[in-house]
């Protein structure tokens, strides 16, 4: 059993607006295997964002295959791709997007409850979890009784579960 997570096969994405053909990437192989440390980085327009959607499922490439745990979702329906993203795929974007209304253990449970989870294993599993990122005496505050660092600490606990 090999250990690649995701594969991306000669993936190319173009764009076209205002009649304009806008390549923005190019015959991109990419393979990334479990406990992989990966860092993508360039300039503003890069194409980064578009190849961390296509990598996500959330976006198609214009050519080339997608493969996620040696599935080629590369012709999958949307319904098969929101299934691996709500259970095996988690994104945590630079700005942590968490629910300003909701405490840190409440933005936690989130995930877990639209998948299906009870109150009750939703309210365990996330404290579990926001223990690991050492934030269990601030599980009750909102985002905005939160440092910066404390917000995205939550956003790593909510893309862990």
């Amino acid at each position: 059993m090999t250990s690649e997570i995701i594969k991306l096969a000669k993936i190319s994405k173009r764009f076209y607006e205002n009649k304009k053909d806008i390549k923005v990437l190019s015959n991109i192989d990419l393979k990334i295997n479990r406990g992989d440390l990966v860092s993508l980085s360039g300039p503003s327009g890069s194409g980064k964002s578009t190849l961390l959607h296509i990598m996500a499922l959330l976006d198609q490439p214009t050519s080339g295959e997608v493969f996620f745990n040696n599935k080629n979702f590369s012709k999958s329906n949307d319904s098969e791709k929101d299934l691996v993203r709500s259970s095996d795929i988690s994104i945590i974007y630079q700005h942590n997007n968490l629910l300003s209304d909701f405490t840190a253990l409440e933005n936690t449970m989130m995930p877990l409850l639209n998948n299906g989870y009870s109150s009750k294993e939703a309210e365990e599993k996330a404290k579990n979890t926001l223990s690991l990122v050492s934030l269990t005496n601030r599980e009750d505050h909102f985002p905005s009784e939160l440092s910066g660092g404390e917000q995205q600490r939550v956003a790593v606990a909510r893309a862990i579960i």
